[in-house]
């Protein structure tokens, strides 16, 4: 099922430098944490990308993989300062490597990968850093080898690097790629850097990533490989975001290697809730923690009514009580991102609530945005009105004005979306029939792409006494989810499907928006993108229902995948009958 997709963009590698450089220097003036943080994965990303090019077949060792990781390291030590406040700490060794690293021919172009955990799910480089001083006062250390799984696990590994170097323990490193099916990762090494591990078989081999996911494939290739050149199971540590037994796991092979190796982790409620940090920059007197779900008791009435929620694909948010920003109202802290992922989310979360499509933002603080809680009531399929629509409409006509963006998937690719959804879901029928009716989509890929809200669903709204406001508006065009940035028909469509609009009320919908926007090919483009739509929404609800089968979720599950199951044909028969 294609439901998710990796966010890659192309950089020009001089560039990535000279950017590394200005961040250093600005960071250096002002010594603030944030910046430390955003300096650590901005050369991450630089490092995994050039890495990743100077490596494709097999992970090596050279002289310039190896200053690339010296510099990694130097990021950690910064950041590990920064997070101790050490106002001493100097950015003068990574400048004079980012000047070296101009002279070196290094590929002219690398493709950086967005870091999931740090843009959406909350993890923090210093999760690792206090894992790492744990592990540091449980054993007794004399060398450690710690190993980066790319494309995150190379900044995680330069802030373990730095909290072992911190506590007197001497520590090298390196990174390695997992490659091959997704269920059964594989590392392939060099001769060179198979002669690292074995030179230091003798030390602790510490493996830093986030996840694991859902078959551990990552984790269980690098401590597989070290097993099979006869590490001990003891000194093969792994430094994971979560700790699940792993039964769950789709890899068999993976469960019994992950359940092998000790774990040293560190969770956002004991680093930033129990310690009194996150209360510290938002003022609050009472937090409740509403991810993963649980916000639907608090906003929603009718358990009926309750939409599907896949956990691990909920960012974390918290309801508080603060005095310290909106005179002892309620506040949503939603986790935005950290660096420049959360400044990004925090400027287009700005600008619409400014523009009165959003509730009111209160801040960004440690990766998180706070909104001011409105007073009003989510609404229904039933709350249907012209007011809500013209509402609705000057929205997405906003975002076309207002956001431009590179499309992240052509139409050509939604359509091997669409053709391999339904493979696994309708059958090949249906998949013919799609080909008959959409045989050329070449008139698609002219249109200008938009960074897209992505979430049109009715509980997603909120009625006010002043209008209708838009919740949850910020990041879906830039999270891993299909399609990201996308023509704006992708949004006019997840509106009419989402609210069940009527042939009458979805063409008077689509009037009001095309007038507002002067998008006179919308109706063109629109049939497309319903079943795009559509049937991104039924892959999604298919793939989640199967995770989850075995809980209230999978049952509501099973009723999106009806819903949108009956919709696909009744759109597909319309297209097919005009």
């Amino acid at each position: 099922m294609i439901v998710y997709g990796d966010l890659c963009e192309d950089k020009n590698t001089v560039q990535c430098i000279d950017g590394l450089m200005h961040l250093a220097s600005t960071f250096d003036a002002t010594r603030e944490h944030e910046l430390a943080t955003d300096l650590l994965i901005q050369y991450g990303e630089f490092e995994t990308g050039v890495t990743d090019r100077l490596c494709k077949d097999f992970d090596t060792l050279n002289s310039v993989i190896r200053q690339l990781r010296s510099g990694g390291v130097m990021t950690g030590r910064l950041f590990a300062g920064s997070w101790r406040r050490n106002r001493r700490i100097s950015v003068v060794d990574l400048v004079d490597l980012l000047d070296r690293l101009r002279c070196i021919p290094l590929p002219e172009s690398i493709t950086v990968k967005v870091p999931e955990g740090y843009a959406f799910y909350g993890l923090y480089p210093e999760f690792y850093y206090e894992s790492a001083l744990k592990f540091v006062r449980d054993v007794q250390l004399t060398h450690a080898v710690c190993i980066g799984i790319r494309s995150i696990g190379t900044s995680l590994a330069s802030v373990i690097v730095a909290a072992l170097e911190s506590a007197g323990c001497p520590a090298t490193s390196f990174t390695v790629r997992p490659r091959g099916d997704f269920f059964d990762r594989e590392i392939h090494l060099s001769d060179e850097l198979a002669m690292e591990i074995d030179g230091n078989a003798g030390a602790w081999f510490l493996i830093a990533d986030e996840g694991p996911g859902l078959s551990g494939s990552s984790f269980a290739s690098v401590a597989g490989e070290l097993s099979r050149r006869g590490i001990p199971d003891e000194r093969i540590i792994l430094f994971p975001s979560w700790n699940p037994d792993g039964n769950g796991f789709i890899s068999r092979k993976a469960t019994e290697q992950w359940q092998r190796h000790r774990k040293f982790l560190t969770e956002f409620e004991e680093l930033w809730l129990d310690s009194g940090l996150f209360r510290q920059s938002w003022a609050y007197d009472s937090v409740s923690d509403i991810s993963a779900g649980k916000w639907r008791p608090i906003f929603l009435e009718d358990e009926s009514e309750y939409p599907p929620v896949y956990p691990q694909n909920e960012r974390r948010k918290y309801l508080v009580s603060s005095n310290g920003f909106s005179g002892n109202k309620k506040i949503l802290i939603k986790f935005a991102g950290l660096g420049h992922y959360g400044r990004a989310t925090y400027s287009r979360a700005l600008l619409l609530a400014e523009r009165g499509f959003s509730p009111r933002v209160l801040g960004l603080k440690n990766g998180f945005i706070g909104y001011e809680l409105v007073s009003g009531k989510p609404l229904t399929k039933e709350n249907v009105c012209r007011s809500f629509m013209q509402t609705a409409a000057r929205y997405l006509a906003f975002l076309k004005r207002q956001f431009p963006a590179r499309a992240t998937r052509t139409p050509e690719q939604i359509r091997e979306m669409i053709v391999h959804n339904l493979t696994e879901t309708a059958g090949r029928y249906w998949v013919e029939k799609f080909v008959e009716t959409f045989p050329d989509i070449s008139a698609l890929k002219d249109v200008q792409a938009v960074a897209v809200d992505g979430r049109l669903l009715p509980h997603k709204w909120i009625k006010t006494e002043a209008g209708y406001l838009k919740t949850d508006v910020t990041d879906h065009h830039a999270d891993h989810f299909f399609p990201c940035c996308q023509d704006i028909a992708w949004d006019v469509a997840g509106l009419c499907v989402e609210f069940g609009l009527d042939d009458d009320s979805r063409s008077e919908f689509v009037e009001m928006y095309s007038k507002l926007s002067e998008d006179s090919d919308i109706r063109y483009r629109l049939p497309f993108y319903t079943i795009a739509y559509i049937v991104y929404r039924l892959g999604y609800s298919v793939l989640s229902g199967d995770i989850m089968r075995n809980s209230p979720e999978g049952l509501r599950f099973n009723r999106a995948i009806q819903y949108y199951s009956v919709l696909f044909q009744k759109e597909m028969y319309k297209q097919m009958t005009q």
